[in-house]
């Protein structure tokens, strides 16, 4: 499986933070791109632009094209144990961990816009 990941932005951004909390977050959002947006096929793109944020922070950009989420999927995305595909044994641990790294270890922010053949768009921004 071939998956391309396109990387723009800063070449030299310095922050603060804990890299293997941004590196699960991100790990944990490729995971979701793979197992939902594309259905395990590896059929899509996934592009990751970093900018220099607020006060010296960071905001990440991370876009996928796969098949996107409805409006009541999005507005349980974070929640605990929330999955789509409980028929495939997935337990719905990856964006509720993602949502806790970013907002509460981390200090950030992360949002989340999607739409159905669209698909899905994360923001997070890291002071």
């Amino acid at each position: 499986m071939k998956l391309p990941i396109f990387i723009f932005g800063e070449q030299k951004l310095s922050i603060r933070s804990v890299p293997s909390f941004i590196a699960l977050a991100l790990l944990n959002l490729i995971n979701n791109s793979l197992k939902h947006g594309f259905d395990n096929t590896g059929n899509g793109k996934i592009t990751l632009t970093v900018e220099k944020g607020a006060k010296n922070g960071a905001k990440i950009t991370y876009k996928d094209d796969g098949k996107g989420m409805d409006k009541t999927v999005l507005k349980q995305v974070f929640t605990p144990f929330f999955t789509t595909r409980k028929d495939r044994g997935y337990v719905g641990v990856g964006m509720s961990t993602t949502h806790d790294l970013i907002k509460n270890k981390l200090g950030g922010d992360i949002k989340i816009e999607s739409q159905v053949g669209k698909g899905t768009t994360v923001i997070i921004t890291l002071p």
